[in-house]
C-alpha cells in the first residue's frame, strides 16, 4: 500500500499567493541547490508566474510531526504551538534582516500558507527565498574545474560581513556550514538558513539545547557538553568557530572538527567523537596541541604570506578555548568584541595584493 504523501510533500504544481508555482521538490541527494529541508521543512524549486524566475521554497511540514504525536500520545497542543513558534521565529528574523538591509543574508521574498485540499489540518506554511544559481559553497567547489584563490578569499570575506551584519542586529547564526553558504553569480556568498538562529533576548526551543545547529560543525564546548552562559560567548563565540572551520575546509578541504577528531587519542575526545572525554576543561590542553598540529596544514598552501595571514585568521577564530576566539586586538579591550572587521580588512589586504601580484 503506497504511503499518503504530508501536506508539505505535495505542493508539487500548485500555485501559492497567485504569483508562485510550485516547479518541483528537492530531494535528499540533491546536495547543494540550496539546503533539502529538515525535521519541519520540505523543499521545492518555485517560478514567479510574472517574470518566470525561478525561486527556492521552504515548506514547514506540521502534518507529520503532529500525526507522531498523536500515535505517541504526546500533547499534540504542545506541539503544535512548537511547530508554530519555529516557522513565525524564522519569519521573524528575516523581516529583521529586511528592515536592515542585510545584503549578505539570504533575503525571503514571501511568507504565507497553503491549505491542502480546504483542510484546516492540512495547512502548509512556506517562506520563498531567493535562489543561489550557483548552490551551496559544496556544491560549487565540487562542480567547478579549479575554483580560484581569488574566489575563495572573496566569499570568505562575503561570509565575514553577513556575520557582522547578524550579529549588530543581536542575531547569532549558530549553524555555519559549507551547506548554508550559498553562491550567487552576481551577488556573491551569502549566509542562508536561519532556522537555527538565535536572537539575543528572545530564547527559542533550540536555545535550550546544549548544540543549537549541526553537531558535525559545533565548537568543542559545546562536544563536551560545557555550559557556556553569556550569550556572546556561547553564541556569537560558535559563530567565529565555524567561521574558521569554514576557512578551514575551503583551503584543506576538511572541517576543523573532522581533523580533530584524527589528531585526539580515544582518552581525552569527547564521547560524541567516540571518545572517553567527559570534561572540557581537562581536555582542553590537548584540545590546543590538536588546534597547532592542525594549523600547520596552512602550510602548505601558495603564497606564503598568504598561508601565515589564513593560519593566523583561523587561529584567532577557531581557538578551543572559547574566551581566545576573536581579533587579538579586540578580546583584550575592556569591553571585548569579536573584531570581526579586521578579518574583513585582511581579506582585503589578501585580495588586493593577490591582484598586484597577478595570482588568480
Amino acid at each position: 500500500m503506497t504511503e499518503m504523501l504530508s501536506p508539505a510533500n505535495s505542493l508539487e504544481g500548485k500555485t501559492l499567493n497567485d504569483k508562485w508555482h510550485v516547479n518541483r521538490k528537492l530531494n535528499n541527494k540533491e546536495n547543494g541547490v540550496q539546503g533539502t529541508g529538515g525535521n519541519f521543512s520540505v523543499s521545492y524549486i518555485v517560478s514567479d508566474l510574472e517574470n518566470g524566475k525561478e525561486y527556492f521554497l521552504k515548506a514547514f511540514d506540521f502534518s507529520n510531526i503532529l500525526k507522531e504525536s498523536a500515535e505517541k500520545k504526546r500533547n499534540v497542543m504542545a506541539d503544535l504551538h512548537t511547530l508554530t513558534t519555529i516557522y513565525q521565529f524564522e519569519n521573524q528574523l528575516h523581516k529583521i534582516c529586511d528592515s536592515k538591509r542585510l545584503r549578505k543574508i539570504v533575503k525571503v521574498l514571501d511568507a504565507g500558507d497553503e491549505y491542502v485540499e480546504n483542510d484546516f489540518m492540512k495547512v502548509v506554511p512556506y517562506l520563498v527565498l531567493e535562489l543561489a544559481d550557483q548552490g551551496d559553497i559544496r556544491k560549487y567547489l565540487s562542480t567547478s574545474a579549479e575554483i580560484s584563490i581569488l574566489a575563495k578569499l572573496q566569499h570568505l570575506k562575503d561570509v565575514a560581513l553577513g556575520l557582522i551584519q547578524l550579529h549588530n542586529s543581536s542575531i547569532a547564526h549558530q549553524d555555519i556550514k559549507p551547506s548554508n553558504i550559498m553562491i550567487f553569480s552576481e551577488l556573491g556568498a551569502k549566509i542562508g538558513d536561519l532556522g537555527r538562529a538565535s536572537l539575543k533576548g528572545q530564547p527559542q526551543l533550540h536555545d535550550g539545547y546544549s548544540i543549537a545547529g549541526d553537531p558535525s560543525y559545533a565548537p568543542p564546548e559545546q562536544i563536551y557538553g560545557y555550559t557556556v552562559n553569556e550569550w556572546f560567548d556561547r553564541r556569537q563565540r560558535c559563530d567565529l568557530y565555524q567561521f574558521g572551520s569554514l576557512i578551514t575546509f575551503l583551503f584543506t578541504g576538511s572541517t576543523l572538527n573532522t581533523l580533530l577528531k584524527l589528531m585526539l587519542s580515544p582518552d581525552v575526545a569527547p564521547e560524541a567523537w567516540g571518545g572517553k572525554g567527559n570534561s572540557y576543561e581537562l581536555s582542553l590542553p590537548h584540545l590546543e596541541q590538536a588546534f597547532e598540529k592542525i594549523l600547520a596544514e596552512f602550510n602548505v598552501i601558495e603564497p606564503k604570506w598568504m598561508s601565515k595571514k589564513l593560519n593566523d585568521i583561523v587561529y584567532q577564530c577557531s581557538h578551543p578555548n572559547y574566551k581566545l576566539r576573536g581579533s587579538s586586538k579586540t578580546i583584550t579591550m575592556k569591553n571585548p568584541v569579536l573584531g570581526i572587521e579586521r578579518f574583513v580588512s585582511d581579506f582585503d589586504l589578501m585580495l588586493k595584493k593577490m591582484k598586484l601580484e597577478g595570482i588568480k
